[in-house]
């Protein structure tokens, strides 16, 4: 802008710097003979993965673009795993009063059922840490081979075993057979 001046809540402002802190602002124009502009807006935090008021049977990492984070009353930094089942409560303080606060839960467990079978791949979803058939395994990772199977999940204190089966589907001989023995 040519000829006025602008001010980001109050201190001067180049025009077309990144406001990139969350917070809520006001942009004021002056100009002459009394010109006067105030935009108010308030930008929000970027990439937050987590949602407020949901559930989660994995680790989630919120990733916050600035601003000043507590993860239930205790500074948190960006980008940290959060892996222990519990209820917790993210909050992000921004500039010029910005408060934002997102409640989730993360919960105890797998997401395979002990005893269980299973047709297709599965792609394990847990929070803590835990081993497949004695071999340290990570969340996201994807089960496929036909086999049979013991996840053991550790969280917290707590100890989970949980064996399953993934095994064809042997729904495919769909009555065309008169006489099988499946062993």
């Amino acid at each position: 802008i040519s000829g006025g001046t602008i001010t980001l809540n109050g201190a001067p402002y180049v025009s077309g710097t990144k406001i990139d802190v969350p917070g809520n602002y006001t942009i004021t124009v002056l100009g002459a003979a009394g010109y006067r502009k105030d935009i108010h807006f308030i930008v929000k935090p970027y990439e937050v993965n987590v949602v407020h008021g949901e559930t989660y049977n994995h680790s989630v990492i919120p990733v916050v673009s600035n601003g000043s984070l507590t993860l239930n009353d205790v500074p948190y930094t960006s980008g940290t795993i959060i892996n222990t089942s519990g209820e917790y409560t993210l909050v992000i303080i921004g500039e010029n009063g910005y408060y934002e606060s997102i409640t989730f839960t993360l919960v105890t467990g797998a997401n395979v059922e002990d005893g269980k079978h299973y047709n297709d791949a599965i792609t394990l979803k847990f929070v803590g840490t835990a081993t497949l058939n004695g071999v340290s395994v990570q969340p996201d990772a994807v089960i496929e081979n036909v086999g049979n199977y013991e996840l053991v999940l550790v969280d917290g204190e707590n100890t989970y075993t949980y064996n399953f089966v993934i095994e064809p589907d042997y729904s495919i001989f769909d009555g065309r057979i008169t006489s099988c023995i499946i062993d």
